[in-house]
């Protein structure tokens, strides 16, 4: 999650920057005339409310987040630590191995005979419907979640900037109307960006497990001989 705490420490970046903003529009509401600024600070009022609940929406959509890298490594882990094992294995499960062997010959041996090709194909399969399907599916998800916070990056960028300058105008004699435009506009389309890509993640992974699903049917326990 190491990805979510920078995210969570760029949250609490803007909230030292919503700090700045609110001294810097109640210092300039201070020195207005009525009903100028009581109007002003009605509308400082409602933006400033508004602020904890947009936080913390924007708080919980970023906990959809994980790991990106996490994902790839394992998405790489499953072909190279059981798929190709599995499919070196089947190498192994052959008749000829039993030619050779003087020990075992009979009944048991020909039922056995019989069961290597299904074993066989049962180390075929946790290749192709478990360690394929397992990594396409991590590694979708990874991609999934690289393009979530890359969005969420760009929203973060964005919002600062809108704070900065908000700051700058209401730091004029008359620009805490200003201000607060620009900061109520920002808001607005930082948390739509945010979730907008929270949206796309989790429609993402849900289609992503709809297919591994889907893709990691097949022989559900290993063939046994049957020997009578």
């Amino acid at each position: 999650m190491q990805t979510a705490d920078a995210a969570f420490r760029l949250l609490q970046n803007v909230d030292d920057l919503m700090d700045v903003l609110k001294g810097c529009i109640e210092s300039t509401i201070a020195r207005q005339r009525e009903p100028y600024a009581t109007a002003c600070r009605l509308a400082w009022g409602w933006v400033h409310s508004a602020y904890p609940k947009v936080r913390a929406r924007i708080a919980d959509q970023i906990a959809l987040g994980g790991d990106p890298l996490a994902l790839y490594r394992a998405a790489g882990a499953w072909p190279a630590r059981y798929g190709a094992p599995a499919m070196e294995l089947t190498w192994d499960v052959d008749a000829s191995s039993l030619l050779t062997d003087d020990y075992w010959a009979g009944a048991a041996a020909d039922q056995y005979r019989q069961t290597i090709a299904t074993q066989q194909k049962a180390l075929e399969m946790l290749n192709s419907t478990l360690a394929k399907p397992l990594n396409a599916a991590l590694s979708g998800a990874g991609t999934a979640l690289m393009v979530f916070w890359g969005a969420v990056v760009v929203a973060f960028a964005g919002l600062v900037v809108v704070l900065i300058q908000a700051i700058a105008a209401a730091s004029t004699a008359e620009g805490a109307p200003l201000a607060l435009v620009i900061l109520g506009r920002g808001l607005l389309i930082f948390s739509a960006v945010v979730a907008s890509a929270a949206v796309v993640l989790v429609g993402t992974l849900g289609s992503l497990t709809g297919d591994l699903e889907s893709g990691t049917s097949g022989i559900t326990r290993w063939p046994q001989p049957l020997v009578g």
